[in-house]
């Protein structure tokens, strides 16, 4: 039960509103380290019961102390203590927005990771990166643990090669948590995507081969799935229009999504290069792929651009001395982290509809690097 509060110097007890009593015993268990920044209040069911008071009364405090900065409301969360900088000055809210990935060190994700966490600056939202490394359970168990915590928004890359469930993308929405989809959708469910054109992203790199005179091409690939079929017949389009040769035999996949696989990439590219007619220039799925591309070529005597043409796709080509120089087709990963932070601002702010269908498709840059160049005879 609240009790009255003596005043210093009025020589006698003031009783306060209702209201106010709740604020001040609020304000107590936050001084006294009861409630730390960026914990959650107790449910409005065990508040009410510990200061004796009807859930309005209580309500009305906790309006009034969020009016104030002292605690940060959180959409189907209930209310939080404020973190505040070491002035006093609240710093951020106390919710965070989340984003999920398949893997955290190669191809687009650490463009993409920058970008979601500078937007999160921006917008003033803690960003948190969870890696689900390729695992749908694992995926599962991050959303599952986001549910508990002050989480108002969640950018996702779906897991590939297996096939996330509505439910995983649903079951945040019901607890009122906004969802982003990121380069690829999560059929049968309302939420905007961010990504690019991939069909479009490979039509980039075989125009930028073909006008430096290649007719012969090779792809290689870190996994078989859906982006990497896409790429397949988008060069054979092309191929076909520049009556060039694409062949089966030069194109290669990854077994294990996240692994290099250098030996058996070295096995593959040995029996490619030395072949009669061999591609004088090769596309990769990603710039990470193309980074290994260019190493390993290097070690079965050829030389990059003077022999083999390395094209990667993607971006983060500014992370290492050897990505440095890979000439790539840009999907501007980092603004796809950028605007997915938007969009989850955007809904929790009532801008947009918590559940719709906006699709934002990013453009691309070339990053020219040094690894084109013409085919020899």
């Amino acid at each position: 039960m609240v009790s009255d509060i003596n005043y210093k110097g009025s020589g006698r007890k003031r009783t306060l509103l209702k209201y106010q009593q709740v604020k001040g015993y609020i304000l107590e268990m936050i001084k006294t380290g009861r409630l730390s920044p960026g914990e959650p209040l107790p449910s409005e069911i065990v508040m009410s019961q510990e200061v004796g008071t009807a859930r309005n009364t209580l309500r009305q405090a906790i309006s009034e102390l969020v009016d104030e900065g002292v605690l940060q409301k959180v959409r189907g969360r209930g209310a939080y203590v404020s973190i505040r900088s070491e002035s006093g000055r609240a710093l951020v809210t106390a919710d965070q927005f989340a984003l999920i990935v398949p893997e955290v060190e190669r191809s687009i994700y650490p463009s993409l990771i920058r970008g979601f966490v500078q937007g999160g600056k921006e917008h003033n939202h803690r960003a948190t990166v969870c890696d689900s490394h390729y695992d749908l359970g694992r995926q599962a168990d991050i959303i599952l643990s986001l549910m508990n915590s002050p989480t108002t928004g969640v950018a996702i890359v779906p897991v590939i090669p297996s096939v996330t469930p509505s439910y995983h993308v649903e079951c945040l929405q019901s607890k009122g948590v906004a969802v982003v989809c990121c380069i690829r959708p999560v059929k049968g469910v309302s939420a905007p995507l961010v990504g690019w054109d991939a069909a479009e992203h490979m039509r980039r790199a075989c125009e930028l081969v073909f006008k430096a005179g290649h007719k012969r091409l090779g792809y290689f690939a870190s996994y078989r799935y859906m982006l990497s079929e896409t790429h397949i017949q988008t060069i054979r389009e092309c191929v076909m229009q520049q009556a060039g040769e694409f062949r089966d035999d030069n194109i290669n996949f990854g077994s294990r999504l996240g692994d290099l696989e250098e030996e058996m990439k070295l096995d593959a590219l040995k029996q490619i290069l030395f072949s009669e007619n061999r591609p004088t220039a090769i596309l990769c799925n990603d710039v990470t792929e193309a980074e290994l591309v260019y190493v390993l070529a290097g070690q079965l005597g050829f030389s990059v651009p003077e022999d083999l043409t390395v094209v990667g796709l993607g971006g983060a080509h500014n992370s290492g001395v050897i990505r440095e120089r890979i000439t790539s087709i840009d999907a501007q990963a980092a603004n796809i982290g950028q605007v997915a932070c938007e969009l989850l601002d955007d809904m929790n702010r009532g801008r947009l509809p918590l559940k719709n269908n906006k699709v934002v498709m990013l453009d691309f840059d070339l990053y020219e690097g040094q690894t084109v160049g013409s085919p020899k005879g």
